[in-house]
């Protein structure tokens, strides 16, 4: 089975050919019974119940949706090289076993692709692969339905670790088999830069002809930064002590209810995402000698869906938003490891 995994500070995105799964990466060891309420046309939801054993040390985790449930302090890393932690390992670990669950007794053999933020690649990929490389995972995942654990055990055989941005563009030149889109092929020759906006970090990758070019040798914010701007002036104003990743439904919609009473802050979260894109611009312009060269930015990353916009509006060169930006260095990955597959 072939399988990818896309590794971001805020979310795990992982998929085959056909199953794929986004898991907040938020972690808890602090286990304690949930019931499991189910509606009369609900089907049951593995991802949001996620609640992983490990046979062999007997290690248990609630993982992503289920730590909001059970109202727990998460773990959530934030720094560089955090893939190595045992949290990180616990959640790319339960991941895969999610993508493997077909037959309790079966094990799944997978041929896997990584991929790491640009920032972090040159640093850690010999040393992500290694992590993974010819390991076997015996896990369990519980199943509310059923009050008890189910068995999902597989075996990593090659493992192939990748920069982001690299697999996002991979995405949006590549078809299905892993070849070059027929309406992509000339554009394929030209200078592209991709800018992947994450959590943790703002990441260019940039190639001539599909030859790679220098990145900024500057770090970039990620949309975290803007998440906590906003999240700082949102719990000062209304005297709150909100985190950052609690204000997700003030994002999306655009108000916040307070004593019984909803407010208005479409004009706080504008401002915020405005100058966030603001300041991506001016990074790229100072740290990218090729700016002025380039023939696409290509804008992908889950920060692109709030400051996406703003960004192209900014950029004098032709650009484009991505269609799939959760997803695309998920999906650019397996589209790459089956063109590897297949030579």
């Amino acid at each position: 089975m072939l399988a990818s995994i896309d590794y971001g500070h805020n979310s795990i995105k992982a998929g085959t050919v056909t199953k794929k799964a986004y898991i907040e990466n938020l972690v808890s060891d602090d286990i304690k019974h949930i019931p499991y309420l189910n509606s009369f046309n609900d089907s049951y939801n593995w991802l949001n119940n996620l609640r992983v054993r490990f046979s062999e040390t007997g290690e248990e985790y609630f993982i992503g949706e289920q730590v909001r449930k059970a109202a727990i302090n998460p773990v959530r890393n934030n720094y560089d090289g955090d893939f190595k932690s045992r949290k990180s390992k616990v959640i790319i670990n339960t991941a895969l076993s999610y993508l493997s669950m077909d037959n309790e007794k079966e094990e799944k053999e997978l041929d896997l692709l990584l991929t790491l933020p640009v920032s972090s690649y040159f640093k850690h990929a010999e040393q992500m692969k290694k992590e993974y490389l010819n390991k076997t995972i015996k896990t369990e995942l519980y199943n509310y339905e059923k009050d008890r654990y189910i068995q999902s055990n597989f075996k990593t055989n090659n493992v192939l670790v990748k920069p982001q941005g690299f697999t996002a563009l991979m995405n949006y030149l590549l078809d299905d088999k892993g070849n070059i889109k027929d309406d992509k092929i000339e554009e394929a020759k030209k200078l592209i830069t991709v800018i992947d906006i994450g959590w943790f970090s703002t990441d260019d990758y940039s190639v001539e002809n599909l030859t790679p070019l220098p990145s900024g040798e500057s770090k970039i914010n990620g949309i975290g930064d803007a998440y906590r701007k906003i999240t700082n002036k949102i719990n000062e104003k209304y005297d709150l002590e909100k985190k950052p990743f609690e204000i997700e439904k003030l994002i999306n919609t655009k108000e916040i209810k307070v004593n019984g009473k909803v407010y208005n802050e479409s004009k706080l979260v504008k401002l915020y995402f405005k100058n966030f894109a603001e300041d991506i611009f001016s990074e790229l312009k100072n740290q990218l000698k090729h700016f002025n060269e380039t023939d696409l930015f290509f804008i992908t990353g889950g920060g692109s869906i709030h400051v996406g916009n703003y960004l192209a509006d900014m950029i004098m060169n032709e650009s484009k938003i991505s269609e799939n930006p959760l997803f695309d260095n998920q999906e650019g990955g397996l589209k790459w490891l089956i063109r590897k597959t297949n030579q």
